[in-house]
């Protein structure tokens, strides 16, 4: 559910670049395909994109503390860059495709389908949050003093390390998979069939069951468990802590410009 010691190692030390470079792709997809803007103006909406994130990225490799608030908006980007952006991208490139399609009916699709994916997230969310009742419960105290095995209450410790089950670990190794599948949906058709008017029906479905699949059992508990913790820290003023924060910040000592971007710099140990 947090970021780990061990996500960290595989990934934080490149974010700086990696994190604009895939803004830079997230960006052109939306506006090669979504937009009817000159191509000139589409390569500096994705230059100027790529630039706006550096800061972003450069806050998260030296800065961020990958603790409640972080993980749970960046839960809602998830969800719009591998979930919202490519969906819709394929539904637009099927329907430019097709003999007999309306713009009217190419955006109401769009605008399904991305409704569909969107209440998957919430309602397997609100199946964690609502048996908590937290308005009439112990705002402060929701789970009653039976507080999931990853919550230190009596430090405000988040124990970054939680078990993946078998299905946490297939979404995540076969999500990058899905979204490719989905976005060559209309070349395989043009390949195999010189046509792609069915292709739409085969395509948006499966988007919106996988997704909405990976949003119930997936990204919408952990959601979900991410509310239940904020509203706890709304209440009691009091933030919890990643549990693997001294780890990675020893780890971000050893990164090239710590000296300077770190906020409690201090040479890498011996």
């Amino acid at each position: 559910m947090l970021y780990n010691i061990e996500t960290a190692q595989r990934s934080l030390r490149t974010t700086a670049l990696s994190m604009p470079l895939g803004i830079v792709i997230l960006t052109a997809m939306g506006v090669f395909v979504l937009t009817n803007l000159s191509t000139p103006i589409k390569l500096w909406l994705c230059l100027i994109a790529g630039i706006m994130f550096l800061p972003v990225s450069f806050y998260i490799q030296y800065r961020s503390k990958f603790d409640v608030t972080y993980m749970y908006w960046g839960n809602f980007f998830i969800v719009i860059a591998t979930e919202l952006i490519p969906t819709s991208c394929v539904v637009v490139i099927l329907f430019e495709h097709m003999s007999i399609a309306s713009s009217l009916l190419k955006w109401l699709t769009v605008l399904i389908a991305c409704l569909i994916i969107s209440m998957s997230l919430l309602m397997a969310a609100n199946k964690i949050v609502k048996p908590l009742d937290l308005k009439k419960n112990d705002p402060a105290n929701p789970y009653k003093g039976k507080w999931p095995v990853y919550v230190d209450i009596n430090n405000y410790i988040i124990h970054a390390k939680i078990p993946e089950t078998e299905l946490d670990r297939k979404i995540n190794h076969y999500k990058w998979v899905i979204m490719g599948i989905l976005m060559s949906i209309p070349s395989l058709f043009r390949a195999w069939t010189n046509d792609v008017n069915d292709a739409v029906f085969i395509a948006v479905p499966l988007a919106v069951l996988l997704y909405s699949y990976v949003n119930f059992y997936h990204l919408g508990p952990s959601l979900g468990r991410l509310y239940v913790l904020r509203h706890v820290e709304k209440v009691t003023g009091r933030r919890f802590v990643n549990s693997d924060y001294e780890q990675i910040q020893e780890l971000r000592r050893s990164f090239w410009l710590s000296r300077w971007l770190m906020k409690d710099y201090l040479p890498v140990r011996k």
